[in-house]
């Protein structure tokens, strides 16, 4: 009860801060125990904003882990619409690989980063999300690879700050046939082995069992 009593404050001050119109007597209402399915119906009215407040992302998070049942869905569901704009957004991010973490929704969740992979991936944010994917999501990683190695400059992913990291990812997380796409687009780039974000995934291409 203490918790959700945080819980409910926390989401009423970012629901002020963001500005967002609730109805007439709601507010008394969330400060009350027995009114918290009501704060979370607000929650889940505005996540795409309270979800990108650094304050917001955590009452999401904590609203997505105390809800159950059909309430839970509805939130999350909601979430998931939104999944591409929060998973590269500073707040939101951390959110996204929560739910990812949880399993929460079935792999339909992610529906929404088909096709967008390779730039979630050279992005600061997002790059943790993919690699969230392909760590929890099994079913998701032949996308992921299939993505990633149609680059016209694979090269460029290779170098760059972030798709290094979910390339060596990738190659941890994968294998048959899926790991060996990845590694046959490395051997045709081996000029770049030396670059020092490159270092590890040729290390981890040799190293790891196809």
């Amino acid at each position: 009860m203490v918790l959700w009593t945080r819980v409910v404050q926390k989401l009423i001050e970012t629901i002020n801060m963001v500005k967002s119109a609730l109805k007439p007597g709601l507010l008394y209402l969330v400060r009350d125990f027995k009114g918290v399915h009501f704060a979370i119906e607000a929650a889940t009215r505005l996540c795409a904003k309270i979800a990108t407040h650094n304050h917001g992302c955590y009452v999401l998070k904590q609203c997505v882990e105390y809800s159950a049942g059909e309430q839970r869905e509805k939130l999350v569901d909601e979430i998931s619409r939104y999944f591409l704009h929060l998973a590269q957004d500073p707040f939101g991010n951390y959110l996204v690989q929560f739910i990812i973490k949880q399993k929460l929704g079935g792999i339909n969740i992610i529906s929404e980063f088909i096709g967008g992979y390779v730039k979630l991936a050279t992005q600061k944010f997002s790059s943790h999300v993919v690699e969230k994917c392909l760590i929890y999501y099994p079913e998701s990683r032949s996308q992921i690879v299939r993505e990633l190695v149609s680059v016209e400059n694979f090269e460029h992913l290779l170098q760059n700050p972030f798709a290094n990291y979910v390339i060596q990812s990738a190659l941890s997380n994968t294998k048959g046939y899926i790991r060996k796409s990845l590694v046959d687009k490395l051997q045709r780039c081996e000029h770049v082995r030396m670059n020092p974000h490159c270092r590890k995934i040729f290390f981890k291409s040799h190293i790891l069992k196809m």
